[in-house]
């Protein structure tokens, strides 16, 4: 594995000012291993101002999830983070779910709560939401540069420059490693 632990400071780091914003937080977590490690190195960043009032998990592949909404919803929380993993779907459910419950709650998560599938299924109800995504490729290293150009002419725009050259690593580890 090339890329960075789930619960590693810089995958959650650049979603933590806007978290530590709010007194009271809820978290709805898929139950699989990304997930529970954003969710831990959340916790471990949290500034000691903001409190987790709900954190419900569910497991990947669920569709309804207003049982947990309506216990989320219960403790009045300002913000809401979805934290999903498998299901590019997924946080546009709850995203519809829990505006027709009425939780009015900020929206916080990772890429997938803005991705496309999302924008296409919950539109303006993401108005607002704010997600981080994985660190991209570093602008100033001529070695990721000269990759991202060749790449491009290549293949065109990449879905993620983080991921294209997490991939380019594997296979020159793989390489050296033979």
């Amino acid at each position: 594995r090339t890329g960075l632990s789930d619960n590693h400071p810089d995958i959650i780091g650049p979603i933590m000012p806007y978290l530590n914003k709010y007194n009271r937080l809820a978290i709805i977590s898929e139950n699989s291993d990304y997930p529970a490690g954003v969710k831990q190195a959340l916790k471990d960043q949290l500034s000691s101002t903001t409190e987790i009032v709900a954190d419900e998990t569910f497991n990947s592949g669920e569709k309804d999830f207003r049982t947990y909404l309506t216990k989320i919803k219960a403790k009045n929380p300002e913000a809401l983070f979805i934290n999903v993993g498998t299901s590019a779907s997924t946080p546009a459910l709850i995203v519809k779910q829990a505006r027709e419950l009425g939780i009015s709650a900020a929206l916080l998560g990772n890429y997938l709560l803005v991705g496309s599938d999302s924008l296409k299924m919950a539109g303006d109800l993401l108005e607002g939401a704010i997600a981080y995504d994985l660190p991209s490729l570093d602008s100033s290293n001529p070695k990721a540069v000269s990759f991202m150009e060749k790449y491009r002419a290549r293949y065109g725009e990449p879905y993620s420059s983080w991921d294209a050259g997490g991939r380019y690593d594997t296979v020159f580890i793989t390489v050296n490693a033979l």
